[in-house]
């Protein structure tokens, strides 16, 4: 068994040529065990991502948890990939690039809606003069297209 522990920052993410905007703190540890026809990589990622709310713009740190695990049959074999939870390798293969595994399994984790929790409350955490600039400029009138899809919405 094989143990190796590594630093995921924002080189890592330019090299992947994410398109993202945050700034990556991310402990990974990488445990290969390594069988006769068998490979199997453990990932364990802890750290956060700071990145932009979208309700107010200030930063926010999304703490990142995750716990992957990866198969990998060694045979030189052709087999359909009938069981996606095991990849295949050939017996030549000598190296595995895990890289897009790696981006895969934290843009996954990640938050489509990178907003400020609420506190315990139920107060927002966003920053209160832009959410105050927000409202006050906010369209008084509904646009009545939008109208009969409210009632739609009220009566289910």
């Amino acid at each position: 068994m094989l143990f190796r522990s590594y630093l995921i920052t924002g080189s890592f993410f330019e090299a992947m040529h994410s398109e993202e905007e945050f700034i990556p703190n991310i402990k990974l540890d990488l445990e290969l065990d390594k069988q006769v026809n068998f490979l199997s990589l453990k990932f364990q990622f802890i750290g956060t991502i700071t990145t932009i709310c979208y309700r107010c713009a200030d930063p926010i740190e999304i703490p990142i948890e995750i716990n992957e695990n990866l198969y990998f049959n060694i045979s030189d074999s052709e087999k359909s990939n009938e069981d996606e939870d095991v990849l295949y390798l050939s017996t030549s293969d000598y190296e595995i690039d895990i890289s897009q595994f790696v981006y895969e399994f934290i843009m996954v984790s990640i938050p489509m809606k990178r907003v400020h929790l609420s506190d315990s409350e139920g107060n927002s955490r966003c920053n209160s003069e832009t959410i105050k600039l927000l409202e006050k400029n906010k369209p008084k009138s509904i646009d009545p297209r939008w109208e009969v899809l409210n009632k739609l919405k009220n009566e289910n």
